[in-house]
């Protein structure tokens, strides 16, 4: 699974939501991201993501902010990383328009 570009798909489609202001950035951040993180990660994915994350030069810091935050099944610490992810993408590529 190409995870990287995972990561860029859902960055760009909050990025479009909200450029065109279609939605609310709570909205968008309470209600679809939680959904986008989960249709992205198919069964058996969730490992396979946290160690790529944990690996990656850019983007370990979700993986380590996640300590003490959160526990569970590889599945729950891969979607709760990959929302902190996204939200931090989307938050600096808004700082930067």
């Amino acid at each position: 699974m190409d995870y990287e570009q995972m990561i860029c798909t859902l960055r760009d489609r909050a990025l479009a939501l909200l450029q065109r202001r279609q939605i609310s950035y709570d909205h968008w951040q309470f209600h679809l991201l939680p959904e986008w993180v989960a249709e992205s990660l198919p069964p058996g994915a969730a490992e396979g993501f946290v160690d790529f994350i944990r690996e990656h030069k850019d983007y370990s810091f979700a993986y380590y902010d996640a300590f003490g935050k959160v526990c569970g099944k590889p599945r729950e610490v891969a979607a709760y990383v990959l929302t902190e992810l996204i939200e931090e993408l989307v938050e600096e590529r808004q700082q930067e328009s």
